[in-house]
């Protein structure tokens, strides 16, 4: 169908955009450039989570300003920050998963 390679939006019919979307979301994420970048945010926080100091959990590398609203910051290292999976969590629980206000990101 349609291939992990980053897709043109001007070429496609609006009634797929929404699938397409999620589909150059995951393809992005699951690029080197994308990996490259989780792995130094993950480094410059010493593998410590930013909001409560675990270590030695599973941690999420959270955009500050949002992968959706701000693309041109998505690879950005200091558009990022590490939290443990239960603070993510309770981050977008609290705020959503879009949209959020970027100054929340340490209010939780």
């Amino acid at each position: 169908m349609y291939s992990n390679s980053l897709i043109d939006f001007t070429v496609i019919k609006k009634t797929k955009h929404k699938y397409l979307q999620h589909k150059h979301k995951f393809s992005l994420r699951k690029s080197p450039a994308y990996e490259a970048w989780r792995k130094k945010v993950l480094a410059r926080d010493r593998y410590i989570c930013q909001n409560c100091g675990r270590v030695n959990v599973r941690f999420q590398v959270h955009h500050i300003r949002g992968f959706t609203k701000y693309p041109h910051l998505r690879l950005d290292v200091n558009n990022g920050i590490t939290y443990c999976n239960k603070c993510h969590r309770r981050f977008h629980n609290k705020y959503g998963k879009q949209n959020f206000p970027d100054s929340r990101t340490v209010e939780f």
